[in-house]
């Protein structure tokens, strides 16, 4: 009995005979590619060929893929020979126009030739009152091999790089130049004329057999069968998945470390290994003089430069580092040696700018600032540190919940930047901060100064730490709402695709560090007091404020929405503090409505307040400003005394300081449902009694006006 595979097509699990199914193999062979573009192919194919082999009607059992600097390759498993056939009807047109003099017309030839069948499969049916031509058809059903090779032309074509490049006198344009192609269906390896009909992919050479390591393995092979890829290349010393490359130089990396730990670096070790097809680890030692180098110096000349690992002990940067080598072992030795007289050379240069910095002390630098440009029309460094200042002042005047004393303020802002001046950070220029912090503290600058020139750049990117002390939050917040206030006032303000200066960016760090340390501040007039630090620069008008205000809300908008909270509660949210809009008071409410919004009375007794609204709104009776309370002596019924009870609980906790509160209020509101609709059941609010009507009314308003000041229900009618 033959064996039996599952095998997928458009999402459907189907069988199939082992014996009409074969693996297919293709690998693209090249110069070597940056690290980054390959990595990056990599995942594109990854994301690019299901959807390719799906338009194409393959039917497999799945797919798999590696690379590494010099190849890509993906494998299909047990994939049909044939296309997904399919069996259609189509219309033709109309019986009445299909013959003249008892021949087919041109309209029925057209069809026929359409559909490729002859006269005689046409089938007439009526629809409606007139009878059409139909015709049964079957698409698919093709030789995978007539369609792989288009399939593959695109796959490759289709990958995006930063750049690429021409090559010998070709049409076509890659990372860098394709030195072949290899192509293997089962035991069939294919050869140039399978790829004739391809405009692109026939320009380039297909190899009859699989190239191994460069260096190690010259002598090209063959395969028996597509699934021995993987094997056959390690045993010539190519290890062409990522993670085993990235397993083995971990494992390698930590064990060479010993006795001391691995400096740890996720991005670098990424990086490795996509410059490698077999990785080793090998170790050396620059001369202990250079330990009195700061660390981040060493570890920046060791990883950013050479991508060299470092190792630790205690903490502390050691004299051993390791290399990940993609050689010969048999020329260890001289690699080793190669390598320590270049990072010698590299640390040298990094002694030198440290010992021409220390000559000076960093508060001596601060007058230096002057030379450099921060932004055009907004002066230089120095300018923008005395701007920090001033920002740093108005943010303390705003209920900023730390006490922070006025002279380590200033003395944190006038050496923020000062290491911008110095010859490390000219070298490595990400290092702008770290340097500061580390020169202050060699010159005896107190704790909370040296933390905070670090901390406000922090975070600088995704993933990063944010500032910890409270001199370090102030400062970071004060940096980042200058660079927004800058970037807008000089024209660099973001647009749909662009955003020069990263304001996006930090605008959302700017908020995250605000909700941490719950800031409560009203946004229009604290915009307002940083404005009118920029008065020796710009002129700031009501219409910049209002348009930064409005960008930063955006940004609030945005977090919320990757939340999964409907843009509509998130826009009624933000309307109902219009003209206060305190940021964290804003996360904690909305954040407490995303988790109401989970419980199942939420829409209908959402709905039921928007009834009270609307109701309201025909009366032009407006909940905006505090209601005064209905004649409890005019209620006529039970329902309007529930009701009033149920308005009084909402507005004695409508006093909203932290996170609880609002989710108190939900929580009432969650519970009012059984209240608020006994009401509408049971009272008429339009009564002809005028005192009545209007007491039914202000009942009404004094229920949805705490609601209101939580959510501007008229968003949301």
């Amino acid at each position: 009995m033959p064996s039996i595979h599952f095998f997928v097509f458009s999402g459907y699990l189907l069988l199939k005979n082992a014996d009409m199914l074969k693996d297919f193999l293709f690998e693209l062979y090249t110069e070597e590619i940056p690290a980054s573009y390959q990595k990056s192919a990599l995942q594109q194919w990854k994301r690019l060929l299901p959807d390719l082999a799906k338009k194409k009607g393959l039917q497999y059992q799945s797919m798999d893929f590696g690379g590494t600097p010099r190849r890509l390759y993906f494998r299909i498993n047990h994939l049909d020979e044939k296309t997904k056939e399919e069996k259609q009807e189509i219309k033709g047109p109309p019986k009445n126009i299909c013959f003249e003099n008892n021949q087919p017309t041109k309209a029925l030839e057209g069809f026929l030739k359409k559909a490729g069948i002859s006269l005689e499969q046409v089938e007439f049916r009526n629809i409606g009152k007139s009878e059409y031509a139909f015709a049964k058809i079957t698409i698919g059903g093709e030789p995978v091999e007539t369609v792989l090779p288009e399939l593959i032309e695109t796959l490759i074509f289709s990958v995006s790089f930063p750049k690429t490049m021409r090559w010998s006198n070709l049409e076509i344009a890659y990372a860098r130049p394709i030195i072949h192609l290899y192509f293997q269906f089962g035991k069939d390896v294919w050869t140039q004329e399978k790829i004739e009909s391809c405009k692109k992919l026939s320009q380039l050479k297909v190899s009859p057999s699989i190239t191994g390591h460069f260096i190690l393995s010259k002598k090209p092979f063959s395969l028996a069968d597509p699934k021995g890829y993987e094997e056959k290349l390690k045993k010539h010393h190519v290890l062409v998945r990522e993670d085993d490359r990235k397993q083995k130089i971990e494992k390698e990396l930590h064990e060479k470390a010993k006795p001391y730990s691995l400096s740890e670096n996720q991005r670098l070790l990424d990086e490795v290994t996509w410059l490698t097809e077999n990785p080793s680890v090998l170790v050396g030692i620059f001369p202990k003089e250079f330990l009195r180098l700061p660390d981040i110096v060493i570890l920046s000349e060791m990883e950013l430069h050479q991508r060299y690992f470092g190792t630790l002990l205690e903490g502390k940067v050691t004299e051993k580092f390791l290399v990940v080598t993609n050689g010969d072992p048999a020329y260890e030795k001289n690699i080793i040696t190669g390598n320590e007289r270049v990072l010698k050379a590299r640390l040298s240069d990094g002694a030198f700018f440290y010992d021409e910095d220390r000559k000076k002390p960093l508060i001596d630098r601060v007058d230096d600032l002057k030379s450099i440009v921060f932004l055009e029309g907004f002066g230089s460094m120095y300018d923008k540190k005395e701007r920090l200042k001033k920002i740093a002042a108005t943010i303390t005047k705003f209920s900023y919940p730390f006490k922070i004393a006025d002279d380590l303020i200033h003395r944190a802002c006038d050496l923020a930047k000062a290491d911008l001046t110095t010859a490390l950070v000219y070298e490595f220029d990400h290092l702008q901060g770290e340097i500061g912090s580390i020169y202050a503290q060699e010159d005896k600058e107190p704790e909370e100064v040296c933390k905070a020139i670090y901390e406000h750049y922090l975070p600088r990117r995704q993933g990063d730490a944010y500032p910890k002390t409270p001199l370090g939050i102030l400062l970071s917040l004060s940096e980042k709402i200058d660079n927004v206030f800058a970037g807008f006032l000089s024209g660099n303000k973001p647009t749909s695709s662009q955003d020069p200066l990263a304001l996006r960016r930090q605008t959302l760090y700017w908020i995250d560090i605000i909700i941490e340390i719950q800031w409560q501040f009203a946004l229009q007039d604290f915009l307002e007091g940083v404005a009118t630090r920029y008065h020796n620069v710009t002129q700031v008008s009501s219409k910049d404020i209002i348009e930064i205000r409005d960008f930063i809300l955006g940004r609030l908008q945005t977090v919320f929405e990757k939340q999964g909270i409907d843009k509509k509660l998130i826009a009624a949210g933000i309307a109902s503090e219009e003209g206060k809009w305190k940021l964290t008071s804003l996360w904690q409410k909305l954040s407490a409505l995303n988790d109401f919004k989970k419980d199942d009375r939420f829409q209908r007794i959402l709905a039921s307040f928007k009834r009270m609204a609307g109701i309201l709104k025909e009366h032009k009776i407006s909940v905006a400003q505090k209601m005064e309370k209905p004649d409890s002596n005019l209620f006529e019924t039970q329902e309007e005394k529930l009701l009033m009870e149920l308005a009084e609980k909402l507005q004695e906790k409508s006093s909203f300081q932290n996170a609880k509160d609002y989710q108190a209020f939900f929580q009432i509101l969650a519970d009012s449902k059984e209240t608020v609709d006994q009401f509408f059941d049971s009272v008429m609010v339009n009564v002809e009694d005028d005192a009545i009507r209007k007491n039914r009314l202000a009942l009404l308003a004094y229920a949805v006006h705490p609601v209101q000041q939580v959510l501007d229900l008229s968003r949301l009618l």
